[in-house]
């Protein structure tokens, strides 16, 4: 991984990261703040090579004018499974339940032909994505760009589990997104999991082609989190762009991942599942912890409840 890091950014940012991050990170540092200086490091090596993008940056104009949807209780849910929900882990079918629970038919379900149905991308997006340039994921977050400067509404990922319906005070907001803590994941500044955007949004719009901008240009993925470490870049550049960041109300992340992480193979206790439900509305779930895992999920536990549907039985 850290040759390959070498070949996108280059060796001299890559030789200043190994320095910095690994050979003089004193191991009797506590590991909490080792872990902190390398996320650091890494995200410097990655951002000094995105600043060559800082002048196009700097040329974004916010739009004045957003294409208000009349009706915000009409307004779509988007989620994508490349292949198909019905080929889905069942764990993806039980978040998209949960979001139809609330929302049913404001939520369009798509796939790698159904996509195609609602937006139209460059075609040298598409044929660095059939050219596996860009990764299932990169090409998922420019989807999800799209969709949202095209109709407005939200985007959720395919693992996204809702508890309850979207509060008001992100229902309200012109753009929305969950914003990363200093203890949790700092590097990726946001979580793109679920973003609120209204219909043309200014600040979704220079994001959008401040990300397909790098595409045009780049042959290479430079990191998994590229379109986080672009926001970034795109609201400390920017003015007008750091302006309507700005107004975003800020609620960190840490409370998404409580759910599946923190309490998904502990026994299932209706009293935390309601603290949770009470601080945020939806949870961030993965089908790779059970694809991977070692042993089957315990009758009892929290994922049983999620993934068998019985939460409703003990509460």
């Amino acid at each position: 991984m850290l040759f390959k890091d070498a070949y996108l950014v280059g060796y001299k940012p890559w030789l200043k990261f190994l320095w910095k991050a690994h050979l003089t990170n004193w191991f009797w540092r506590d590991r909490l703040k080792r872990r902190l200086i390398r996320q650091n490091y890494f995200l410097e090596m990655k951002l000094s090579y995105l600043r060559k993008y800082v002048p196009y940056i700097q040329s974004l104009k916010a739009e004045n004018k957003i294409n208000y949807h009349e009706n915000l209780d009409e307004e779509k849910m988007f989620t994508l499974w490349f292949q198909g929900i019905e080929t889905a882990p069942h764990v993806v079918k039980q978040c998209v339940e949960s979001i139809k629970e609330f929302y049913g038919e404001r939520l369009v379900i798509l796939d790698d032909s159904s996509v195609w149905d609602y937006i139209s991308l460059p075609e040298y997006v598409i044929e660095k994505r059939n050219k596996k340039i860009m990764g299932p994921a990169n090409f998922s977050d420019i989807v999800r760009l799209e969709l949202l400067y095209k109709y407005g509404g939200y985007w959720f990922d395919a693992t996204d589990f809702m508890m309850r319906p979207v509060p008001d005070i992100i229902k309200d907001s012109d753009f929305f997104m969950y914003v990363s803590s200093e203890t949790l994941n700092p590097h990726m500044f946001v979580a793109n999991c679920f973003i609120r955007a209204k219909k043309g949004d200014p600040l979704l719009k220079m994001w959008r082609d401040l990300v397909l901008e790098y595409w045009k240009n780049e042959h290479k993925n430079v990191d998994y989190f590229l379109v986080h470490y672009l926001l970034r870049l795109l609201v400390t550049y920017n003015p007008e762009a750091k302006a309507l960041f700005e107004k975003m109300p800020k609620i960190q992340q840490d409370a998404l991942h409580l759910l599946w992480f923190k309490y998904g193979d502990k026994p299932f206790e209706s009293h935390y599942y309601d603290e949770i439900k009470n601080e945020i509305f939806i949870q961030k779930l993965s089908y790779r912890k059970l694809k991977f895992a070692k042993t089957e999920i315990q009758p009892g536990t929290t994922k049983d409840y999620i993934i068998n549907k019985k939460l409703n039985e003990d509460k």
